[in-house]
């Protein structure tokens, strides 16, 4: 991880990681088609190699919510628009704020770690980290570099994941602010972009 010593500011207000394997498609689906067209933050979508299907980004593309894009080496994250990576790429934030991609393969990708951690070292306080349904334990680093730098952390509630180890992992490793059932988090990320930036110990916005 980068260090926050001269770390760039970039100028977005929030950026939103979403990160998830196994039944992680599903889940974000039905986040994104619950999300405004005019969603005022980035969203970035780390998924694991097997969820990026063909099916799932031909779906999205079409999708009310917010508008995808293919993520391109060095291309700035705007409000309103969610972010894929390419084939047998993972997606991460750069020193300056702009988009990066990783060869990844299925034996070495780490796709959510990757794109938490990096956005973290970043963003900071202004990161949103969204863990979903998933095996194994990527993300619960990435959640906790989340939590070093201050910024607001949701998981899918287990009960209600297809996949529940990834978000049982991160829920036990980084005691995240909210733990939600997947149509909660959309209005959750809602009331989150809306508020102000906060202290990173500040309060949150209210649950339901």
């Amino acid at each position: 991880m980068r260090s926050d010593e001269g770390r760039l500011r970039p100028a977005i207000h929030w950026l939103v990681v979403m990160a998830g394997g196994k039944g992680a498609a599903q889940a974000a689906s039905a986040i994104l088609c619950s999300l405004p067209i005019d969603f005022p933050a980035p969203i970035i979508l780390a998924l694991s190699l097997e969820e990026r299907s063909r099916e799932f980004i031909r779906t999205l593309k079409y999708h009310s919510g917010p508008r995808m894009t293919i993520a391109l080496q060095g291309l700035t994250p705007a409000a309103a628009h969610f972010y894929v990576a390419p084939a047998n790429n993972s997606i991460l934030i750069e020193a300056d704020g702009t988009l990066g991609l990783s060869k990844s393969t299925r034996d070495t990708a780490a796709p959510a770690d990757l794109a938490l951690g990096s956005a973290a070292a970043v963003y900071a306080e202004r990161v949103i980290g969204v863990v979903l349904s998933g095996e194994g334990h990527d993300g619960t680093g990435g959640l906790t570099e989340v939590t070093r730098h201050g910024g607001v952390r949701i998981v899918q509630s287990p009960s209600d994941s297809q996949r529940p180890q990834m978000p049982s992992s991160a829920v036990l490793g980084d005691h995240p602010n909210y733990v939600a059932m997947v149509h909660d988090i959309a209005p959750i990320l809602m009331r989150l972009v809306q508020s102000p930036i906060r202290h990173p110990m500040g309060d949150f916005p209210a649950a339901e």
